[in-house]
């Protein structure tokens, strides 16, 4: 939807990629960000391939313990690369004294995010918050967990998203972020990390679009799964006011559900489109 009175977006894309416009106004100039989503089955031993486009989150989904589910996919600025997994960790032998190991690797020629998290027994656990440690980056987990940090058992662990009422993201905002006429009103002050729902060790550069994933302990018939994005890039045609415009996209995010055996790609402009300046449109078309 768009602004009386302000430029008009129109725009065109790959029929395999889903895609949604959000807009923000940030020191009195208006944005619009293009948000474009892939979604490909993993592959072991081979490149990933695309599927059907799945709808772009336009909100976190949170559970009743206030973790979330899915994390909103439609952000206004990019917070840099993101990598959040959900599923369930498949520990076949397991205890406090000998935990299982799950353990996501994505890179190219070096790993960008490499991350290790323990099970302390043995069956299916869901990668959930509630089944870390409760801690005040954590408040819905447990004082038993049963997913433990490795390295050091005194802090939480997780491979899902952060909500961001939680203190690793709301601390990255000096004022609250308001919604009037279904924009987003940024403070002046932004520290666009806000934006990314990936725990710190998950957050990264920006992809290339051909990493190598490696899931261990965290696909049910297979104890490493092992696959490649397949050169992905994502590109839009656009206009603004019917002028043509040429967004430069880079993939700043992977979703990668294990148990459904899919990864989601999410890419956005480096810089999102500033369209008007101390505008306050108040209804829509």
């Amino acid at each position: 939807m768009i602004p009386v009175g302000l430029p008009e977006i129109h725009g065109s894309c790959d029929e395999r990629l889903a895609h949604t416009v959000t807009w923000s106004r940030h020191r009195g100039a208006l944005y619009a960000t293009i948000v474009l989503k892939a979604t490909l089955a993993l592959q072991h031993g081979h490149l990933a391939t695309l599927l059907p486009p799945k709808a772009v989150a336009w909100c976190d989904d949170p559970r009743p313990s206030g973790a979330l589910e899915r994390a909103d996919e439609s952000a206004p600025f990019s917070g840099g690369g993101a990598v959040l997994v959900r599923g369930f960790v498949h520990a076949r032998e397991a205890s406090e004294l000998e935990p299982a190991f799950a353990r996501v690797i994505v890179g190219t020629d070096r790993p960008v995010v490499d991350k290790l998290l323990a099970a302390t027994r043995s069956g299916k656990i869901p990668l959930l918050w509630e089944q870390a440690l409760l801690t005040y980056e954590n408040p819905a987990g447990t004082p038993h967990p049963v997913l433990v940090n490795p390295r050091d058992p005194s802090r939480t662990i997780g491979f899902g998203p952060i909500a961001a009422s939680w203190s690793p993201r709301v601390e990255l905002l000096s004022t609250p972020i308001g919604v009037r006429d279904q924009i987003l009103e940024l403070p002046d002050r932004l520290d666009a990390r806000f934006f990314n729902a990936a725990p710190r060790d998950q957050q990264c550069r920006p992809f290339q679009g051909s990493e190598e994933i490696i899931l261990t302990n965290l696909v049910s018939d297979l104890p490493e799964l092992r696959t490649w994005l397949p050169a992905l890039a994502v590109s839009a045609k656009a206009t603004i006011d019917f002028a043509p415009f040429q967004p430069a996209f880079f993939l700043d995010m992977l979703l990668i559900d294990a148990e459904a055996g899919t990864v989601r790609s999410c890419g956005e402009p480096s810089c999102p489109c500033r369209l008007a300046r101390a505008s306050s449109p108040s209804r829509w078309r």
